[in-house]
């Protein structure tokens, strides 16, 4: 015999005895070397590649036990073992399952506008939004920059603005006016409010007076008495 000789059978066979076999066959079973005898003799001890079978004398690999990730230390199946198993909103992971965040800054969204974005329970809540309207209609209305934050705005008003009706206006007071219509009277530019604004200081032609906020003329006065011989009366302007 080459290999073995069975004696009780007066045949040459492969194997007697284990001893007789090595691997990747080390068993002998009916005078033959095979890998296994039992399920147990195909097992490798890693969890993360299935359980080995025996069939027939030969290991049989088994079907990867997990559906997502494979926790070789606990010999259990998890959702992730690291960010890179993660993807979406929840591109995190922590404990072996993937979240949106661990930290606050997991959550920052680059956008101050909208407030500061936080992290609770492995989930991001979104902040509070800037209030940039400061509520005064005549400094125009305000914007908000996602990196700078609220932005002044332009004057709406080419003039001037009324703040307590919320409008533009010709003008608010006197100093927003000038001209041949000094005054401001109901938001518009007059030439008067009262009569003393329309005196020219010349009595002759009259006590001028004002109108709807403009001046009318006065009289003139007459000096000529029609009395030739006591000669062509005439009119001092501040006289008379």
């Amino acid at each position: 015999c080459a290999e073995q000789c069975d004696e009780a059978a007066d045949s040459c066979v492969e194997c007697l005895a284990n001893s007789d076999c090595s691997e990747p066959t080390p068993l002998c079973s009916g005078n033959v070397c095979v890998a296994c005898l039992a399920n147990s003799d195909c097992d490798n001890g890693d969890f993360c590649d299935g359980a080995e079978t025996c069939n027939a004398g030969s290991c049989v690999a088994a079907s990867a036990p997990c559906a997502e990730q494979c926790d070789e230390a606990a010999d259990t199946c998890v959702e992730c073992l690291a960010d890179s198993d993660c993807s979406g909103d929840t591109p995190v992971c922590s404990g072996n399952v993937c979240v949106g965040c661990t930290v606050d800054a997991d959550c920052d969204n680059n956008n101050v506008c909208d407030g500061l974005e936080t992290c609770s329970a492995g989930a991001c809540q979104a902040g509070t939004a800037l209030v940039c309207d400061d509520g005064i209609f005549c400094n125009g209305l305000e914007t908000c920059n996602a990196v700078g934050g609220c932005q002044s705005a332009a004057a709406p008003c080419a003039q001037a603005c009324d703040e307590p009706t919320d409008t533009c206006v010709e003008c608010v007071a006197d100093s927003d006016c000038s001209g041949s219509t000094p005054f401001c009277a109901g938001n518009t530019c007059v030439a008067c409010t009262v009569d003393a604004d329309c005196g020219n200081n010349n009595a002759c032609d009259g006590v001028e007076t004002c109108s709807a906020g403009a001046c009318q003329a006065g009289t003139a006065l007459v000096c000529d008495d029609g009395i030739f011989c006591n000669g062509l009366e005439t009119c001092n302007a501040v006289g008379g």
